[in-house]
C-alpha cells in the first residue's frame, strides 16, 4: 500500500523522493545510483511495487491451496470420526435415534473448518486493519482518528445490534434442516404405507412447512449478514468523499504532488480498509451462523464412547450344550418400567424354541439379549456354563445367524447381500451359490438377468417378504 502511494507520488514530482523526509525513510533502502534520473525513479518504484503485488498474490495462492488441502483432510477426518462413534455405539442407543440424525451431522461437518476459517479471516483482517490504521495515523494524524472512531464504533455497534437475531435465525435454520432431513427419511423408507393409506398429503404438507420455513429463516440471515456491508459501503464513500474536499480545501499551500500523494495512500487505504471492516463484521456474523451446526458435530464428536469396533473378525464362541438365563431384567435407557421381569429359561442345543406372547410383551427385546445386541440390567446369561460378558460378547456374535422380520439390504446385487460385509474379491463363488441352493433361492436366481450379479435395488423391495428373508 505505501509504496503504491509513493509511486503515485513519484509520478506527479519525481523529486518528491529526495525532498521528503518520510518517503526518504520508505526508499532509504534503494541505491542512489538507481534513482539518477526522474524515469529511473519511476521505473524503480514502479516495478518494486508490481513486484510487490505479485509476490503478494502468490503468498495468498500458496495460503488458498494450503488452507483448500487442509480442509479437506480435516472434513475427511471429522467424517471418519463421526462415522465411527456411530459404529462404535451400543444397540440400545441405536434403538433411539432417527437415521436421519447420522445424515444430519455428516452434512453438518463440512461447517466446522469454515466456522474455524472465518475467525482466524477475521484475527487477520482486524490486523489489516490495525496496520493501515497506524499507516493513516502516521500520514494523514486527524483525518485518521475520526476514520477509525467512525468505522470502529459502527462495526461494534452493528456487529452487537445484528450478533443476537443472527444467533436465532442460524439455530432455526439448524432445527428446520434437521427435521426436512428426519421427513425426507420417513418419506422414504416408508413409501409404501403412505400411499397404502393415501397420506401423500400428510407427509408433503409437514415437509412443505419445514422447507418453507427454513427458506425464510435463510432469507432473513442472508439480509442480516449483508446489512454491515451496505452501511459500510455508504458511510466510507460520504467520508472519502469529505476527506478529499477537506483536504483540498484545508492545504492550498501544499504542493499539489504531496498533497496527491496523501490523497492516493488515503485511497488505496480505504480501497483495503473498507473491505476489510466489512469482511470482519461478516466473518463474525458467518462464524454465529456456522456455530450450531459446528456445536452439534463437534458433540458428537467428544461423546464417542470408550468401546471400539474389531477391526478383525472374532472367533465364534461355539454352543455345544445350552444357554442358561437366569432372573433375568431389563430396563431401557430413561423408562420408568422394566420391559423384561425375573425371566428364567434354559434353551438346549440344537432346539427349536418360539417366543409367544403379546405384542409388546418384550419378545424381540429378549431375542436381542440372547444374541448379544442388547445387555440384562440384572441377572445371568451362561453358555455352556460361561457367563456372557462384555469381554466374550463379540465372540458370541460371531457364533450367530440372524434373520429379522425386516431383513435390511444395501443397495447391491445378491451376492454383496448374503456375503455381507466381504470384499469381493474374498467371495468363494461356489460356497456363495451352495448357500443360496440350501436357501431355495435357485429358482429367483435363474429368473434375474445376471444371476447373483444382478443388483436388488434399494431394500430389495422388488423381491417378495419370503424372498428377502431368505437372502
Amino acid at each position: 500500500m505505501g509504496f503504491i502511494a509513493v509511486f503515485v507520488s513519484a509520478i506527479n514530482d519525481p523529486e518528491i523522493i529526495s525532498h521528503s523526509n518520510k518517503l526518504r525513510m520508505v526508499t532509504g533502502f534503494i541505491p542512489r545510483s538507481l534513482l539518477k534520473t526522474p524515469f529511473d525513479t519511476l521505473f524503480v518504484l514502479g516495478t518494486i511495487a508490481c513486484s510487490l503485488l505479485i509476490l503478494k498474490n502468490v503468498c495468498s495462492a500458496a495460503i488458498t491451496y494450503a488452507y483448500s488441502r487442509f480442509s479437506a483432510n480435516m472434513d475427511a477426518l471429522f467424517g471418519e470420526m463421526l462415522m465411527k462413534n456411530y459404529l462404535c455405539h451400543e444397540y440400545e442407543w441405536h434403538v433411539g435415534r432417527h437415521s436421519a440424525d447420522l445424515v444430519t451431522a455428516g452434512t453438518w461437518r463440512k461447517y466446522i473448518l469454515p466456522a474455524w476459517y472465518m475467525a482466524i479471516l477475521a484475527l487477520n483482517d482486524i490486523v489489516l486493519v490495525t496496520m493501515l490504521g497506524v499507516t493513516l495515523l502516521y500520514a494523514v494524524p486527524i483525518i485518521s482518528v475520526v476514520t477509525i472512531a467512525v468505522f470502529g464504533l459502527m462495526a461494534v455497534g452493528t456487529y452487537s445490534l445484528l450478533r443476537p437475531k443472527i444467533d436465532r435465525e442460524a439455530k432455526a435454520i439448524a432445527r428446520f434442516e434437521q427435521r426436512i432431513n428426519k421427513s425426507t427419511t420417513d418419506i422414504t423408507q416408508g413409501i409404501k404405507e403412505i400411499l397404502i393409506a393415501s397420506k401423500q398429503h400428510y407427509f408433503f404438507n409437514n415437509y412443505q412447512k419445514d422447507v418453507l420455513a427454513s427458506a425464510n429463516a435463510q432469507a432473513r440471515n442472508l439480509v442480516l449478514a449483508r446489512t454491515p456491508s451496505w452501511a459500510f459501503e455508504s458511510v466510507g464513500f460520504l467520508l472519502l468523499c469529505g476527506t478529499v474536499i477537506a483536504s483540498l480545501a484545508l492545504n492550498e499551500h501544499i504542493p499539489p504532488s504531496v498533497l496527491s500523494g496523501k490523497l492516493a495512500l488515503l485511497g488505496v487505504i480505504a480501497w483495503r480498509i473498507l473491505p476489510a471492516f466489512n469482511r470482519i463484521v461478516n466473518n463474525l456474523s458467518s462464524l454465529r451462523d456456522h456455530l450450531p451446526k459446528a456445536d452439534g458435530v463437534i458433540n458428537a464428536i467428544f461423546n464417542m464412547p470408550d468401546r471400539h469396533y474389531p477391526n478383525e473378525a472374532a472367533t465364534p464362541l461355539p454352543l455345544e450344550r445350552e444357554i442358561r438365563i437366569e432372573n433375568l431384567n431389563f430396563q431401557y435407557n430413561e423408562a420408568t418400567q422394566l420391559a423384561l421381569a425375573d425371566i428364567n429359561m434354559t434353551i438346549p442345543s440344537g432346539s427349536t424354541v418360539g417366543l409367544v406372547g403379546r405384542s409388546g410383551s418384550g419378545k424381540s427385546t429378549l431375542a436381542d439379549i440372547i444374541i448379544g445386541l442388547l445387555s440384562q440390567t440384572s441377572g445371568t446369561i451362561t453358555i455352556d456354563g460361561q457367563n456372557l460378558s462384555p469381554e466374550n460378547k463379540e465372540n458370541w456374535i460371531a457364533s450367530i445367524g440372524y434373520v429379522g422380520q425386516s431383513p435390511f439390504f444395501t443397495d447391491g446385487s445378491i451376492l454383496e447381500n448374503v456375503a455381507f460385509g466381504l470384499d469381493e474379491s474374498m467371495v468363494d463363488r461356489e460356497k456363495l451359490l451352495n448357500c443360496c441352493h440350501m436357501a431355495a433361492l435357485d429358482t429367483l436366481i435363474d429368473q434375474l438377468p445376471g444371476g447373483i450379479d444382478r443388483p436388488l435395488g434399494e431394500r430389495a423391495e422388488k423381491l417378495s417378504g419370503g424372498q428377502r428373508q431368505r437372502v
